[in-house]
């Protein structure tokens, strides 16, 4: 028991540390490509990471949850054969929902200009992203939490460092930034296809079937994954139409500052998935246990470094980008909710209950649409911030409730027995 608990605490110990480090490149790097990109080539640039974030969740189409589903199920060989399927499906559906948006922009215009060179560019950066996505879920998995570390810092630098020298040898412009990420993703998936020795296995594994299976068990995860994009992403929309690409830098800025919560979320998630698949079952009081622990020293953490961004956000981006500190503290609150919401969901998906998932997600993102329509245009990028925190608190009382209702059923199933 000591052990396990010790090394959840190890591996949530290196997520955190090397999500931090994470954050202070972004930092020190942030402020200095806003200074050569300026607001609107900037908001250019958020808006752009904002399409690509969706294009790729919705590529994903469930396939890292059908891993995690299946993984302490399978051998080690059956693992290798869903990976290198998981790889082919990504690309047909990265190429499937890239076309797909490409279209939506040709009928639905927005304030970045998709030529044929910026969608190539999209889908190259949506299935390199998903390779990487899939290696360091299986590294997560497998408990790898100092190489899973160490490869998501050293790409971070490497894109911070090829951006830098096109800036200063090439040209200045939002497409700086997006080839340095693509670069950077490029590089990191051929070191990861090679390694993991790609080509052989899918000759060996490729399956047709499997592809089949994969497409059945996303097709409900598209919905949620709209919804949630709609909840963390949508915003960007909003505010680029509706009060310009300068007050989307400015919000996005802000955002930046209130994400640091989810890098310490994501820290926690990633050393907690393992331990309570496997522990769940046979250790459920100490799994939550250390739920609550954790969970208030995370609580705590937030209100300690809410002023201390604040501060810090005057002193690296000046004076233009200082409303953006009225929007910290409401996003850090937001992702504490998806904290909590986020422990309740992978409850509901290890009863196999991913309906509610999906439904929660669906209900708190139209919600989170709804309210930006309206507090965008009165209180501008605030009201897209209040937005957020309205939306995921929403969805954590909406998965609170039905835990409730599962925890008493179980209860009485017991009882009665």
């Amino acid at each position: 028991m000591t052990k396990k608990k010790s090394n959840l605490l190890s591996n949530f110990s290196i997520y955190f540390i090397a999500s931090i480090v994470e954050a202070i490149i972004s930092f020190f790097f942030t402020p200095l490509l806003t200074k050569y990109l300026g607001l609107d080539e900037y908001g250019k640039y958020e808006l752009f990471n904002s399409i690509t974030n969706i294009v790729l969740n919705i590529s994903i189409f469930g396939s890292t949850t059908y891993y995690v589903k299946n993984y302490y199920k399978k051998n080690e060989n059956d693992n290798l054969y869903i990976k290198a399927n998981i790889i082919v499906f990504n690309f047909l559906s990265s190429l499937v929902f890239v076309a797909l948006y490409s279209i939506i922009n040709s009928i639905f215009k927005n304030n970045l200009h998709f030529d044929f060179s910026l969608i190539v560019i999209l889908f190259l950066t949506v299935f390199l992203g998903i390779v990487k996505t899939v290696y360091l879920l299986d590294l997560q998995l497998r408990n790898k939490s100092i190489t899973y570390s160490l490869v998501a810092i050293l790409e971070v630098i490497i894109e911070c460092l090829i951006t830098l020298i096109i800036i200063k040898c090439f040209f200045i412009s939002f497409y700086v930034r997006i080839l340095g990420v693509l670069i950077s993703l490029g590089l990191l998936a051929l070191i990861v296809l090679f390694r993991e020795h790609f080509i052989k296995n899918l000759r060996e594994y490729f399956s047709w079937n499997t592809i089949k299976e994969l497409f059945i068990f996303g097709i409900p995860f598209v919905f949620s994954t709209v919804s949630s994009w709609a909840m963390e992403m949508i915003d960007k929309f909003f505010i680029s139409g509706m009060i310009g690409l300068g007050q989307n830098a400015i919000y996005s800025i802000g955002y930046k500052f209130g994400m640091v919560i989810m890098m310490i979320e994501v820290a926690f998630s990633k050393a907690w998935a393992p331990y309570f698949y496997k522990n769940l079952g046979s250790d459920s009081k100490n799994v939550i246990r250390n739920i609550v622990v954790l969970t208030s020293f995370f609580l705590l953490g937030i209100c300690i470094y809410i002023p201390i961004a604040k501060y810090f956000l005057v002193i690296m981006f000046g004076e233009r980008y200082l409303y953006a500190r009225e929007i910290i503290p409401i996003i850090c609150f937001a992702y504490f909710f998806d904290h909590l919401w986020k422990i309740l969901n992978n409850y509901f998906i290890y009863l196999n209950k991913t309906w509610f998932y999906n439904i929660s997600l669906i209900i708190s993102g139209v919600l989170n649409v709804i309210m930006d329509c309206f507090l965008i245009k009165d209180f501008g990028i605030k009201g897209a911030a209040v937005a957020t925190l309205i939306s995921f608190a929403f969805g954590f009382c909406l998965s609170l409730l039905y835990f409730i209702i599962c925890i008493r059923k179980r209860n009485c199933y017991e009882t009665s027995k």
